[in-house]
This record gives C-alpha cells, sequence and structure tokens, in this order.
C-alpha cells in the first residue's frame, strides 16, 4: 500500500469517528511533525558527519592547527597499520570468491537423470557442495564485516566510536519520541504521523574495503556552533553612544543575522538525509490515537531542555515555520 493510500485510510477512519461521536467522546485531533527535520535540529546530531555515520568527538578542538594535525598524524599511522591488515583479508577474500565461483559453475551443469533411483545424477554431491558453499558465504561476510571494522577504528582519533555514535543516536530518537508521546497525552491521546513518512527507507551506507573521508570537521560542527552562541555577539558600549559606529553596527548585526539564517538553512536542507542514520523508525504512526504540525513545538521543547539561547532559537524556529 503506497503512501497516499495510508493516509486517505487515516483521514476516512479520522473523519468517521469526528461525525459519528458524540460531543463528550469525540476522536482526539490528528497532528503531524517533520520526524527528520525535528532530528537534524537536535544538539546533539550537531556534529554528526552524515558521510561517516558518525559524531565527531566533543573532546577535540578542531579549531587548533596543532591539535588538528596531531590527529591527522594519528590517522595516517593507523591507516598505515590497517593496511597490511586489510591486504591480507582482501586476498583471502579474493581465493574464498574464486572457490565459491568455481563450485557453483560445476554444479550448474546439466545432469543425467536416474529413473531406478529417482534422482538427477549428482544429488548427494550437489547438496553436500550447496551446504559448503553457504558456509563458504558466510565466512565471506565475515572476513568483509572484519575488513569494514578495521577500517572503520582508523577514524577512532576523530570520531567516537560506531557503537558510541548509535548510542547517541538512540538517546535522541528516544528523547524526541518521549516529546511526541507526552504531547500527545496532554491532546488526549492525539495521532501524531511523520508528515515526511518515506513507505521505502533509504539503506544506511556502510563503510567500504577503503578509508572514508569524512566532511571538513569545523563545518559539520558549524550548526553545533551556531546554537551554542549568540546570534549577535555584544558590542563594547563605544558603538551604542557614537552615531557613526552605531550605524556600522547596524550593518554589521544585519550581516550575521543573515550569515546566521543562511547557515541554519543549510542544516534545514540536509534533514531528508537524516533518513539514512541508523536506527531511525520509518514510520508513518509516530504516536497517539494532520491537522496541525507540531514540529515546531517539539524542536522548541528540545531547545529548552538542551539550554539553547533564547535569541538563538527563536531565529531557528523562524526559519522553520
Amino acid at each position: 500500500m503506497n503512501l497516499k493510500k495510508i493516509l486517505a485510510v487515516f483521514i476516512v477512519t479520522f473523519h468517521c469517528l469526528t461525525f459519528s461521536c458524540t460531543p463528550s467522546i469525540c476522536a482526539p485531533a490528528m497532528y503531524s511533525v517533520d520526524y527528520k527535520l525535528v532530528i537534524a535540529l537536535h544538539p546533539q546530531m550537531g556534529n554528526y558527519d552524515m558521510v561517516i555515520g558518525r559524531h565527531l568527538r566533543n573532546d577535540i578542538d578542531f579549531s587548533d592547527y596543532n591539535v588538528k594535525a596531531r590527529v591527522n598524524e594519528e590517522i595516517a599511522k593507523l591507516t598505515k597499520a590497517a593496511q597490511k591488515k586489510s591486504d591480507d583479508i582482501m586476498q583471502k577474500m579474493f581465493e574464498l570468491e574464486n572457490k565459491i565461483s568455481q563450485m557453483e559453475e560445476s554444479y550448474s551443469q546439466p545432469t543425467d537423470y536416474m529413473p531406478d533411483m529417482k534422482r538427477f545424477a549428482g544429488d548427494n554431491t550437489r547438496k553436500t557442495r550447496e551446504k559448503r558453499i553457504e558456509r563458504m558465504k558466510a565466512e565471506l561476510k565475515k572476513l568483509n564485516e572484519e575488513n569494514i571494522k578495521i577500517w572503520d577504528d582508523v577514524m577512532n582519533p576523530m570520531y567516537y566510536t560506531r557503537e558510541q555514535s548509535n548510542r547517541i543516536v538512540t538517546e535522541v530518537l528516544n528523547e524526541i519520541d518521549l516529546i511526541l508521546n507526552d504531547i500527545s497525552i496532554k491532546r488526549g491521546g492525539a495521532l501524531i504521523i511523520d508528515s515526511d513518512y518515506q513507505a521505502i527507507q533509504t539503506a544506511p551506507t556502510k563503510i567500504g574495503s577503503v578509508p572514508a573521508i569524512g566532511g571538513d570537521p569545523l563545518s559539520i560542527r558549524l550548526y553545533q556552533s551556531l546554537i551554542s552562541a549568540n546570534v549577535i555577539p555584544e558590542l563594547p558600549g563605544v558603538y551604542k553612544t557614537d552615531p557613526e559606529l552605531a550605524q556600522y553596527a547596524s550593518f554589521a548585526r544585519k550581516d550575521m543575522e543573515e550569515s546566521f539564517d543562511k547557515n541554519i538553512s543549510t542544516q534545514i536542507s540536509k534533514s531528508p538525509l537524516f533518513s539514512a542514520v541508523p536506527g531511525v523508525r520509518g514510520r508513518l504512526v509516530l504516536v497517539g490515537n494532520t491537522d496541525f504540525d507540531l514540529t515546531l513545538e517539539v524542536v522548541e521543547k528540545i531547545f529548552i531542555k538542551h539550554g539553547i539561547r533564547n535569541d538563538v532559537a527563536t531565529r531557528i524556529l523562524n526559519l522553520i515555520k
């Protein structure tokens, strides 16, 4: 059933309940929320690298050239060591793939039927080979996972481990769901659906057999930096008392506000990509039992919980209205 049909069923059901009930027991309203946009604007996703699929480490100052150089040097050393391990695994995988290919080709040839035994010649051998091929493919999969892990670990000096990052994502999703559940309860068990629901979810991209190059750390952390600072830095008193400087400050303020809005809009535009975040729930019904969009309310509650400055929060919320 496609998304339009699913929505049609919900709308018809909703109207049936609404018009058939008495005023005292009418069905609660139906709301919507852009789930991926809420994820994209969550403070804990502000250092999430969409390429690597992991969070940058918070204990590293990437604006410090010496610190960044030291991290890159450590990654270079790990890459060199990983290459040797990876080469050995790739050789084993190559040999296994050849064996599997040869075996599959050998028993794909037509065989004679033996009426007296009521089976084809080589049936027993074929079944044995099929089981062996299954075991070899399982081994091949395991080797591939080992290889992915080797290159994954190379990036540990710059990123939290994949397990740590996945835990952060789970915390974010659980927090959003709790907020939605609380809103639903306060609205009498209201039905809340994902306004940007995709029936076919995007599969997360895995790291291949070569080191994955993530985005620029400072660019990735830009959103995190924006929501952690003043939109407009406090200016010295002289800029308020001197007319000429006050005019200059007014122009500078406008430029900074436009720059802030532009950078936040960039983060908002990334929201569809967050469907690939591991663990994101592909659900039409998020909670409860779309007349109203709750995206703003949910994001606002998250900002309040995480202590985002009021002026910063207000500007971001105005951009997604």
